[in-house]
């Protein structure tokens, strides 16, 4: 919610006992040179993914761009395609998907070639051009043996399945996560992310009141050939 004493200052939470008060900042850093090159302040309740954008002239400045090193929350982000095309490689963690036990997602095939979704009991439904979501047949779910396994929507109504805007993305990184080397690459960032980093928190956390917030930090790798850049967050202490 708005703050009564800043206009572009928000109150919230990111989960029922995290909340946060006033801006994120989204920080540019180089991976390898514990160096901040670019930093933007935005509210605290804009998604992540708005203050890619505006930093992506940042990051050409200092060298080519081969990887880039992202929060999930950035994924949403039109500039990641755009980089991606260019070939830009990204490196990230994809979301999971929960069902309170129940089958998730991942447990379907999205196969975005064929434009098609197909359940774990081998049912498919079509996905339509620019579609955000697909959805089964009520009577197909209703006659399903696994329906109890799958959805607890109300008889007619058959399970739906989300698609993110970056899904084959994602597809790709859930494939990284399940290999040895696709982890130790992304540990790259996590070592930065619970080391220098954090050391720098502790000293910034509340020198501005305008800079109080949940954070994002965005980092890269040294301004050399190639060029790598990270982003993640972290909760800077209140004074």
């Amino acid at each position: 919610m708005p703050s009564l004493g800043d206009p572009e200052m928000r109150h919230g939470r990111k989960t029922r006992t995290k909340p946060f008060s006033g801006y994120k900042r989204h920080v540019l850093t180089v991976l390898g040179a514990d160096i901040i090159v670019g930093a933007v302040a935005r509210p605290a309740n804009e998604p992540e993914h708005q203050a890619l954008a505006p930093l992506v002239p940042t990051l050409i400045a200092h060298g080519p761009l081969t990887e880039l090193f992202i929060d999930r929350g950035y994924l949403a982000s039109p500039t990641v395609p755009t980089l991606q095309h260019t070939g830009t490689a990204i490196r990230a963690k994809a979301w999971t998907a929960q069902n309170g036990g129940r089958y998730p997602k991942q447990r379907f095939t999205i196969d975005l070639a064929a434009q098609r979704v197909t359940c774990p009991a081998g049912q498919t439904v079509p996905i339509s051009h620019g579609a955000t979501q697909v959805q089964f047949l009520g009577v197909t779910c209703d006659a399903c043996a696994q329906r109890a396994a799958c959805t607890t929507t109300a008889a007619g109504r058959g399970r739906s399945i989300s698609l993110h805007p970056q899904e084959a993305l994602l597809q790709a990184l859930r494939a990284e996560t399940r290999s040895p080397s696709g982890r130790a690459v992304l540990r790259e960032r996590t070592h930065v992310d619970t080391g220098w980093l954090a050391s720098t928190r502790s000293r910034a956390g509340g020198l501005a009141t305008r800079a109080r917030a949940r954070t994002r930090w965005m980092y890269a790798e040294a301004p050399r050939s190639p060029t790598s850049w990270s982003a993640g967050d972290w909760q800077p202490r209140r004074d």
